[in-house]
């Protein structure tokens, strides 16, 4: 992540023109979004709304934030649930035995990939139609937090599939109006509503990821 943004000026000379190149591409992820997920990054970080990130010598211990999962002022509910069997398939993708009946199935499975892939508490959400997610993805997961890509369905598979393999939760929706609650921006921070604002998985994160 500290190449990211780091891309070399290239000077081209041609009597009496100077053509100045910025070279993106030698960013880590070959696009110039790196340079912004960066950024946000960085600032989240600074701001508290991310917990710090995992130091380099200590590569799975676990560093308490000014918010996020465990630290002081999360608050938790009971879900009744004494018992969960969390099991990975052949896929990598996390199986449990616990049902959310009211949250969409897909939403549910990204957020549990993403409780169980985070060593910071913290998770990066991101709805996107582009590179930003991969940016925000493989910046993000180096420095221990959990990341929850949505995307709309014309996207390509290799994307999701690639998000998948840097190990984001994906949630891929129906392409639609920004009017549209199914909308990727939409379902995006649908799913921050539930992790952060109605806490719904609070109970089952410190019961069954702390714990492990």
């Amino acid at each position: 992540d500290q190449r990211g943004g780091g891309d070399p000026d290239n000077k081209f000379t041609r009597n009496p023109v100077r053509i100045f190149v910025k070279m993106e591409n030698m960013n880590p992820g070959g696009t110039g979004k790196d340079r912004a997920a960066r950024s946000m990054i960085l600032a989240s970080e600074r701001s508290g709304d991310l917990p710090p990130p995992l130091s380099r010598y200590c590569n799975h211990q676990l560093i308490r934030g000014n918010r996020g999962y465990g630290d002081d002022k999360t608050n938790t509910t009971n879900n009744n649930t004494d018992t969960v069997n969390c099991t990975r398939n052949g896929d990598g993708e996390i199986s449990p035995s616990l049902d959310f009946s009211n949250v969409d199935p897909s939403i549910h499975q990204a957020i549990l990939i993403a409780l169980h892939a985070t060593k910071t508490h913290g998770i990066v959400i991101e709805g996107t139609s582009g590179s930003t997610g991969i940016s925000l993805a493989s910046l993000a997961s180096p420095r221990g937090h959990g990341v929850i890509v949505v995307l709309p369905d014309d996207q390509s598979t290799q994307k999701s599939a690639f998000l998948k393999k840097l190990g984001c939760g994906v949630v891929v929706v129906k392409n639609c109006s920004i009017s549209n609650p199914g909308h990727y921006v939409n379902v995006a921070k649908r799913v921050w509503e539930l992790i952060e604002v109605e806490r719904h998985y609070d109970a089952y994160y410190q019961k069954h990821v702390l714990r492990e």
